[in-house]
């Protein structure tokens, strides 16, 4: 049998032994509620909070500055300029997320 399978979970009761990420994938998310109801958790990652930023030393100075960088992890554990990783955040995710939606074309 496939590793994976919804027949694989049922078989083994341990939990926590497959752990599914990425960005959100409507269709994806509807096939695995339906396969694993009653049997799966999700975990909402959120960006960092002000005050996470605040205790690992990361805030920026300026409240500008801040509000420019946003509070995504990525913007402060990687060399890239967070103008640069929002356009593909929003170019990867946003926009792919709702053409899928709306069914656009």
């Amino acid at each position: 049998m496939p590793l994976g399978t919804s027949a694989t979970v049922d078989e083994s009761r341990s939990l926590g032994r497959f752990v599914l990420t990425g960005s959100q994938q409507f269709n994806l998310r509807a096939d695995i509620a339906q396969s694993l109801a009653g049997r799966v958790g999700s975990v909402t990652l959120l960006p960092f909070s002000v005050a996470e930023l605040g205790n690992a030393g990361l805030i920026p100075i300026e409240r500008n500055q801040l509000i420019v960088q946003g509070l995504y992890p990525p913007v402060y554990d990687r060399p890239v300029e967070p103008q640069v990783w929002y356009e593909n955040y929003v170019s990867s995710y946003v926009e792919r997320d709702v053409r899928q939606v709306l069914a656009v074309k």
